[in-house]
């Protein structure tokens, strides 16, 4: 079954739904044992899909430590840390989040934000699937956004580039990087990664991203 007919097989029903503690969860992603993506849902949750994995892939023990700095906002650090250097950092991030399943660092940062979060919950699809989630929390200074710039803010957090973003508003790229703009400076915050940082953790970076 493809993921897009995994999504519409969906129950949002509340009852459907069980309390699941997501620490052994991502310790299975970082194993290799299940791959991570997006899946649209409802207002008023983050969701998640994790998919069984075979055979699995595990991550090594510096892209893991990698992809736990990219996690937590400490992205300056990981070239110190890990005793390599930039660009071997950068490319041990890159590899973490190809083999996790994520298309980004955005989809990286929606899983674990869900995962970590106290009040996650999870449904289950299929015998090698569930779609897990966890209620979504308004962004500081969020009320300063106007009606566009929450929308854009919305495609952003989806993973959408500037040109779907473009498309799907119907306004030029050029609008959407005025758009950007605004959002980046009114949320304080200086790129995509920091925005999602900010929007799924509920805080800045602890350090500036590269």
């Amino acid at each position: 079954m493809s993921l897009g007919e995994l999504a519409t097989s969906i129950s949002w029903a509340a009852s459907e739904w069980c309390d699941i503690g997501g620490d052994l969860l991502w310790e299975q992603v970082c194993r290799g044992e299940f791959l991570i993506s997006g899946v649209p849902g409802p207002p008023g949750y983050r969701h998640a899909m994790i998919r069984k994995r075979a055979p699995s892939t595990p991550l090594s023990d510096l892209e893991r430590d990698a992809l736990e700095r990219l996690v937590r906002g400490c992205r300056l650090e990981q070239a110190f840390d890990l005793r390599v250097p930039v660009g071997t950092s950068a490319s041990l991030a890159a590899r973490a989040i190809r083999k996790s399943g994520a298309g980004s660092p955005i989809g990286v940062l929606r899983t674990w934000s869900i995962l970590m979060s106290p009040g996650c919950e999870a449904l289950q699809l299929l015998s090698d699937a569930l779609v897990v989630r966890t209620a979504t929390v308004p962004l500081p200074e969020e009320e300063e956004l106007d009606s566009r710039e929450l929308e854009v803010l919305t495609l952003v957090l989806a993973e959408r580039s500037s040109a779907d973003i473009s498309m799907l508003c119907g306004v030029s790229p050029r609008a959407v990087a005025r758009q950007l703009a605004a959002i980046f400076r009114k949320l304080q915050v200086s790129d995509r990664y920091e925005l999602a940082h900010l929007a799924f953790i509920g805080r800045h970076p602890t350090q500036h991203v590269l």
